[in-house]
């Protein structure tokens, strides 16, 4: 009987484990991808997968190759399992601002927009996409 009650909560330690299954019931899966437009890798976009469902959104940044990893709340790698809306920011247009008070600089005035507005909106953007249990990879290609 105890080995019995010892096999059982490993096996669901391990499955816990494998699906990434958090405390709150939650199963999260890995997600990684690229950001590209017109096949040109793009730097600095900030990705973000909603749930459309039960879960906390996942975020990551476009590294100098357009790739991301998510990360969801507290550290943990990927997103929820489910259908999710995906919204996409510029983050060289953020309105970074420095200087001395009342003399603040933005330097994202004149950047030229690299991205649609309309994908950094969650009311407007057109993408979605369901992460699944396992691996997950999403290329966007703008």
């Amino acid at each position: 009987m105890k080995v019995t009650v010892f096999r059982f909560g490993a096996v669901a330690l391990l499955s816990m484990t494998l699906l990434g299954c958090g405390g709150d019931g939650i199963s999260y899966s890995e997600v990684t991808g690229t950001v590209k437009l017109k096949g040109v890798p793009l730097e600095k976009i900030q990705v973000e997968f909603i749930p459309t469902q039960k879960g906390h959104p996942s975020v990551a940044i476009t590294d100098a190759r357009g790739f991301f990893a998510l990360k969801g709340q507290k550290g943990v790698h990927g997103a929820v399992v489910g259908k999710h809306k995906v919204v996409l920011r510029d983050t060289n247009l953020l309105g970074t601002t420095i200087g001395r008070k009342n003399e603040d600089v933005d330097f994202s005035i004149g950047k030229p927009k690299r991205i649609s507005e309309k994908l950094g909106d969650l009311s407007t953007t057109p993408l979605d996409k369901e992460v699944l249990p396992g691996k997950n990879s999403f290329d966007f290609d703008l």
